[in-house]
């Protein structure tokens, strides 16, 4: 299903709804006096929907645009323009998800591209990638290019960033020399293109884990990461920290912040089957504060805790009233 189905199913539910409820529909057509209310905006064929908190005509949260172009976009907005974590969904069958700056796609994302069927995950500067990326074929999830990209063009292969690590990788005792250089090793399935320091990766990287014992071992499902890592303490080995984009083999993606490995911070999560998570995550879970919007049109929003909704939220399902207030284990209390 796509984004602009999701976005008629909620417009169509929003239709039910009346001011006696917690979060009624923002009455009139003057958006720069809705307040405490669920809003839709039409302008210039556009279509805007987004709840709105205790300042006036101020998007809180995560918003829905349907664009007269037929693109569609659902994450963080600011000043009415995408600014922060968000899905962009081009009317061909393309999308993009990652970070925006005032409309601008800059930071860490991913393009998957239906003219030639490719993915393509990394450093975005004005709506390009430029940086270091990597190429995927989501046929067999193979990397077909990783390196230095200059405006969405393969500029400079991962093995020509100088300086080049010498020699063969064997451990981080034995290769103390890989420092502050561009290396690649694998080990078991395990393969590293990393910046290196003191023998372990550290920067920017390409990391690919296939399927096989050591993932087993690892409780991890095949992925692909594109972003930053660095020498942990516990391990003193280069973990996933910062920010980043996972791919899973089976196409669900991560952009987002990391920390010792784990999924950490703040992040956008789409699933193979659209559902699309916006916020605060802790240790791979949803916690803290963030936006479920699931491919059905159910819209879940608020405090979350072990991937369920826990504390002041809503729930809206366009085939159910509305349940706003405090919520525990994602059961609604009252």
């Amino acid at each position: 299903m796509q984004m602009k189905k999701i976005l008629g199913i909620l417009v169509l539910g929003l239709l039910y709804f009346n001011s006696s409820q917690a979060l009624p529909v923002c009455k009139g057509e003057d958006y720069s006096k809705f307040k405490n209310c669920i809003g839709t905006i039409k302008q210039d064929g556009n279509k805007f929907i987004s709840r709105y908190g205790d300042e006036p005509g101020v998007m809180k949260g995560v918003a829905f645009f349907e664009y007269s172009n037929g693109n569609t976009y659902i994450g963080e907005t600011k000043n009415y323009n995408p600014n922060g974590l968000g899905i962009l969904r081009i009317k061909d069958g393309s999308f993009y998800i990652g970070q925006s700056s005032n409309q601008i796609m800059t930071g860490w994302g991913i393009f998957y591209w239906i003219k030639n069927n490719k993915y393509v995950l990394g450093q975005l500067k004005d709506h390009s990638h430029n940086g270091f990326a990597a190429v995927v074929d989501p046929t067999d999830m193979l990397t077909l290019q990783r390196g230095i990209f200059k405006n969405n063009n393969y500029f400079k292969n991962s093995k020509k960033i100088e300086p080049q690590c010498k020699g063969s990788y064997i451990n981080p005792i034995e290769s103390k020399d890989w420092t502050n250089c561009r290396g690649e090793f694998n080990a078991a399935g395990l393969f590293y293109d990393s910046d290196f320091t003191n023998g372990a990766p550290n920067g920017i990287a390409w990391v690919r884990l296939f399927e096989g014992e050591l993932s087993k071992a690892l409780g991890h499902e095949p992925y692909t990461y594109v972003g930053e890592l660095k020498i942990s303490k516990d391990t003193g080995w280069g973990e996933r920290t910062g920010m980043g984009i996972t791919l899973l083999d089976d196409h669900m993606i991560q952009v987002g912040s990391y920390n010792e490995g784990h999924y950490h911070g703040k992040g956008i999560s789409v699933w193979p089957n659209g559902d699309i998570y916006i916020g605060e995550v802790e240790k791979d879970k949803r916690n803290g504060q963030g936006d479920y919007i699931a491919i059905d049109g159910t819209w879940q929003s608020g405090q979350w805790k072990n991937n369920k909704l826990d504390g002041l939220g809503f729930r809206f399902h366009p085939n159910a009233q509305m349940q706003y207030g405090t919520f525990k284990e994602g059961k609604f209390i009252k």
